[in-house]
């Protein structure tokens, strides 16, 4: 069984306090000309999105430099606060009611994790000491994901999340994993 776990992108979602706007509009259409268009305007940080190193930490690649398979793995859901004990996943969803703690984040940096995911729109806010740790470990953020309460609890599963090939700090992205 597969489970979507991205947002749909449409005009005017949601977004992170003060960035931009995401506009989605037709250019074209079918009736009128022939075929059918839409022209998108989103920063990278936009629905579900993967931040990437240089997001926070400058003098590190962008995320089109980063193979996929960087971002497909054995993954589980666990929760914050809870004690993390390590099967093998190298990617976490992450059940969060509010902001990651640093005693929690330094917990996972100690087990080789490459990716976190979470529903919430950041682990941290200004002036983001926890996107500075993960992301300085080489451990990527996911935000805003989505359908967690179809995760398995307690069960590892393969996760896909795929960015786009896109030569930016993050990338919009779209999550799934096999069950």
């Amino acid at each position: 069984m597969i489970i979507d776990l991205t947002k749909t992108i449409e005009d005017g979602m949601t977004v992170y306090p003060g960035d931009p706007k995401v506009s989605l509009t037709t250019i074209a259409e079918v009736e009128k000309d022939g075929y059918e268009n839409h022209l998108l305007m989103t920063s990278m940080h936009s629905g579900t999105h993967i931040d990437g190193p240089k997001h926070f930490i400058s003098n590190q690649p962008y995320i089109d430099a980063f193979p996929l398979d960087t971002f497909i793995g054995k993954a589980r859901l666990i929760d914050d606060g809870q004690p993390y004990n390590d099967a093998g996943e190298s990617i976490l969803f992450i059940r969060s009611n509010g902001y990651l703690t640093e005693t929690f984040v330094q917990s996972l940096l100690k087990h080789p994790i490459r990716v976190i995911v979470l529903e919430g729109t950041s682990p941290d806010e200004s002036p983001y000491p926890i996107h500075q740790l993960l992301l300085g470990a080489g451990v990527f953020i996911v935000e805003n994901a989505t359908n967690f309460d179809q995760l398995p609890s307690n069960q590892t599963f393969k996760a896909y999340i795929i960015p786009l090939k896109i030569h930016a700090d993050s990338s919009p992205c779209r999550v799934f994993v096999e069950i």
